[in-house]
Order: C-alpha cells, then sequence, then structure tokens
C-alpha cells in the first residue's frame, strides 16, 4: 500500500509542473523527508 494517495501525489507534481516550484520547496511544503519520494510521483 501507498503511503501517499493518488490525490496527493497529483497535487504535488501538479504544482511542481505549473509553478516552477523546486522538489526541495515542495519536499518541505508537504513535510515529506526527502526529495526521492517527489521524483517517483512523476513517474
Amino acid at each position: 500500500m501507498s503511503k501517499f494517495s493518488k490525490e496527493f501525489k497529483f497535487r504535488v507534481v501538479q504544482e511542481y509542473l505549473n509553478y516552477s516550484v523546486g522538489i526541495g520547496q515542495l519536499a518541505r511544503k508537504y513535510g515529506i523527508k526527502s526529495d526521492a519520494p517527489i521524483l517517483v510521483f512523476g513517474t
């Protein structure tokens, strides 16, 4: 089972793509300990 819901992943990826927010910034904003999971969200 995934730690993050599909809706959450979609929101984070959309924010990354639409607002030119850095991966590190998104990780901090959403309390994700590493930026590695964000890289996986986009795949």
